[in-house]
C-alpha cells in the first residue's frame, strides 16, 4: 500500500539575475564560442536552487552535450568530451565573479 501528498507550498520559481546570465553567456562563449551557451526553456518543474535565489542573486544552469538521456533517467551517461570545456568554463566563471567582487569597495 502506497500514499501520495502534495505539498500545498509549491517550490518558488528559479528566475535567473539578467546581469548575472549576461556574464555567464559571455564566459561560455569564450570556452566554445557563439552558440556554446544554450538558453533553456522555461519549465514548471521545480528546483531547489530557488530557493538559494531568495537570498542572493544567481544563476541556474544546466551542463551537457544534449547527447544523453535526461539527468535523472537511469540511462543517463556522462559524455566525458563535456568534462573539460566544462571545467574551464566554470573557472573562468569564478575568475570573473571574483575580479569583480574584488574591485567593490567594501
Amino acid at each position: 500500500e502506497y500514499e501520495l501528498s502534495f505539498s500545498d507550498d509549491p517550490l518558488p520559481p528559479a528566475v535567473n539575475d539578467a546581469h548575472m546570465y549576461e556574464a555567464f553567456v559571455k564566459s561560455a562563449e569564450k570556452v566554445g564560442g557563439p552558440g556554446f551557451c544554450l538558453p533553456l526553456e522555461p519549465s514548471p518543474g521545480g528546483e531547489d536552487f530557488a530557493y538559494y535565489q531568495e537570498s542572493i542573486k544567481g544563476v541556474f544552469l544546466i551542463v551537457g552535450t544534449g547527447k544523453s538521456a535526461s539527468l535523472h533517467s537511469p540511462s543517463f551517461r556522462v559524455d566525458a568530451r563535456a568534462l573539460a570545456p566544462t571545467a574551464k568554463y566554470l573557472s573562468g566563471l569564478c575568475q570573473t565573479a571574483l575580479e569583480k567582487l574584488s574591485s567593490r569597495s567594501l
